[in-house]
């Protein structure tokens, strides 16, 4: 079964190193009876380091999503998956720091500027994001319709036109930080401010 998924990743683009991360975390199922494997299963693999939960978190759901989709588990267990609570912050920015965040964001390259002003204004999570090709169903927003293409391949990628991943996505957080002197995970930028925040 870990072999069909290699190579699925492979026919997906994905580097080398990805694959290699993807399938040492995988590796604790070879024994197993995927059918059985639960969300609460999940949760208790993730590590208590944030960055190393999120690219589990990644693995499982991409591994998972894709045994659901061939048809080999009748439910994906990955769904509701979080990585912990941390990494979750649903404090929301405040509309002071929110506009530095995003004039941040501007100075970015195309992509993960593109990636970021759809995390903000989309209900999707990084994961999903990454996961999303070219000629996949986008939002009509000027950043993203210059990479719209009829032609199938990974919506963000990295230099090397391999599919994007987490670490990726973490990278360009970092700069935005950096650039704008604030502290937050990119979670947070989709949680709306009020008044009674």
């Amino acid at each position: 079964m870990l072999k069909q998924f290699i190579s699925y990743l492979e026919e997906q683009g994905c580097s080398k190193n990805t694959i290699r991360c993807y399938v040492h975390i995988l590796k604790v199922f070879q024994d197993q009876d995927i059918k059985n494997i639960k969300l609460k299963d999940l949760e208790m693999l993730l590590s208590d380091n944030l960055s190393t939960a999120a690219i589990q978190q990644a693995a499982f759901k991409k591994y998972f999503g894709w045994l659901h989709k061939q048809g080999y588990i009748a439910l994906n267990p990955t769904e509701g998956l979080l990585v912990p609570r941390a990494e979750y912050n649903r404090e929301p920015i405040s509309p002071e720091d929110k506009e530095i965040i995003m004039d941040a964001i501007e100075k970015l390259p195309a992509m993960p500027r593109a990636f970021f002003v759809m995390l903000e204004k989309t209900n999707l999570t990084p994961t999903e994001l990454l996961e999303l090709n070219t000629d996949s169903p986008l939002p009509k927003i000027p950043c993203v319709e210059s990479l719209r293409s009829s032609k199938k391949a990974p919506l963000f990628t990295t230099t090397r036109n391999r599919r994007a991943t987490y670490d990726w996505a973490y990278y360009w957080w970092r700069k935005v930080l950096k650039y704008s002197g604030v502290k937050y995970t990119m979670y947070q930028l989709k949680y709306p401010y009020s008044k009674t925040s």
